[in-house]
């Protein structure tokens, strides 16, 4: 806030005093929003690591230098290590070291957004961690948060490649019926791919009514054995989206727009089984990484993928500890994303990372 220049009309000591509390309150509220945005990044980042643990330090005694109330400093200190705390889950599965001949790895990252230059780049360092430690040949990307064509020639690929010392090929999807006011958009999806996957990289395919919801690349070597590679993301039901530009009430808008009579979880529904009826149609094996936003194994759209006219499965489950259903978002109680596989694709091996090692909110 800008304080306003005094009035010639106004005693000069009334006005200096009521000028001072402007900027003195303008400032305190510049500061609170400042630090608030980096206590939302360590939250984002799980400060548990040594030197994050040293950036929180810091990150306290810039608060109190900021002359912020006592009481704020504590809900947020206390606020960031119940996160910290709730972060560090146990792996689940196993990777060997060493990546078999004849295998590729794919990752499955919900980044719960990255427009903002800060999250952007320690969430980019996660993805370049997580395929360089893990032999990573493709990553399906969730949530990426970024309405790619909000005019400033931004790009996933030219986002990550200064983080990255081989080449990387991208392709992303969202919303394009938003305005196109501001960088960030909820919701949307993409797909890094390695050098190890360029030979086999063939088209890409986006969710055909421009929301985003999904995104696909075909992998072939031969015509007569192709696989899809599918990242997708649910809207969910509404009842928690509570905000103008939730997903959901992007997609609300645009169905009142087109009349399509529908809510966004049923247009999802059918859409995404109608694409992959018809992708299954072409003989195609399909990996299809999603966030359902409900049970990944009991769910509607689980039990709809199991039929006989798709045969996806969700194959991660079968590396989960017998009885237990780990939950894969930080603040949830249940397995809410799956990677679910046709009957031709092999999965021999699966690893859950925690929290504190994923690249967002969700367990890569």
């Amino acid at each position: 806030m800008t304080p306003r220049t005094p009035s010639p009309r106004v005693r000069g000591d009334l006005n200096t005093r009521s000028t001072s509390r402007i900027v003195h309150s303008s400032r305190r509220a510049n500061s609170h929003r400042q630090y608030r945005t980096r206590f939302e990044h360590f939250r984002s980042s799980r400060a548990t690591s040594t030197g994050n643990r040293r950036d929180l330090e810091e990150w306290q005694s810039d608060l109190q230098a900021a002359a912020l109330d006592n009481t704020i400093i504590q809900i947020e200190d206390n606020a960031l290590r119940e996160r910290e705390i709730k972060s560090v889950v146990p792996r689940i599965g196993n990777l060997a070291i060493d990546k078999p001949d004849g295998v590729w790895r794919i990752a499955y990252c919900q980044l719960n957004n990255m427009s903002g230059s800060d999250t952007r780049r320690h969430k980019i360092k996660d993805l370049q961690w997580i395929i360089q430690d893990f032999d990573v040949d493709g990553v399906a990307l969730c949530e990426v948060g970024v309405n790619w064509t909000s005019g400033r020639g931004h790009s996933l690929k030219s986002w990550c490649s200064p983080y990255f010392s081989h080449d990387i090929s991208c392709v992303t999807a969202h919303n394009i019926h938003a305005p196109r006011v501001s960088l960030g958009q909820p919701g949307g999806t993409g797909i890094l791919i390695t050098p190890t996957l360029f030979e086999y990289a063939r088209s890409t395919d986006n969710d055909h009514r421009g929301l985003g919801r999904w995104t696909s690349w075909l992998l072939s070597h031969t015509p007569d054995h192709t696989t899809r590679l599918v990242s997708a993301y649910c809207p969910g039901s509404g009842s928690s989206d509570k905000g103008l530009k939730t997903v959901y009430r992007q997609h609300v808008n645009h169905i009142q727009k087109a009349n399509l009579g529908r809510t966004p979880y049923q247009l999802f529904f059918d859409d995404l089984i109608l694409q992959l009826k018809k992708w299954r149609s072409n003989n195609e094996r399909i990996i299809l990484c999603i966030d359902l936003n409900e049970h990944s194994l009991t769910g509607q759209i689980a039990r709809r993928l199991r039929s006989n006219d798709i045969e996806l499965h969700e194959s991660t489950h079968m590396f989960w500890p017998e009885g237990q259903q780990p939950h894969t978002h930080i603040d949830g109680s249940r397995p809410i994303d799956g990677i679910f596989t046709t009957p031709d694709i092999d999965v021999t091996n699966s690893l859950l990372l925690s929290f504190h090692k994923s690249a967002g909110d969700h367990r890569t």
